[in-house]
């Protein structure tokens, strides 16, 4: 196992999801490892503060009950849309 693979594994095996597949693209590319590593920080960072905050100006405009029935929809909606994916054949 080279260095590559093996830091590769480590920075996609529990990042969040766009992160993880940003960086396993990229690093099939070789040389710019660094971007990679620098994007998955750039989305984390932005995740940390930007669902907060957005949550917060939701609360604020339609009140904390509001955005836990808004929460519930948006996971019941996911959930009929996973229900609805096939695996595919291999």
């Amino acid at each position: 196992m080279s260095a590559e693979q093996l830091v590769t594994g480590i920075l996609t095996d529990r990042a969040p999801k766009p992160a993880g597949h940003y960086t396993q693209a990229v690093v099939s590319g070789a040389h710019v490892f660094g971007e990679a590593v620098a994007m998955r920080v750039i989305v984390i960072n932005a995740s940390t503060v930007g669902i907060p905050m957005v949550s917060g100006v939701a609360g604020y405009l339609i009140g904390a009950a509001g955005v836990f029935w808004a929460a519930g929809l948006m996971v019941g909606a996911g959930v009929r849309l996973a229900l609805g994916l096939r695996h595919p054949r291999r």
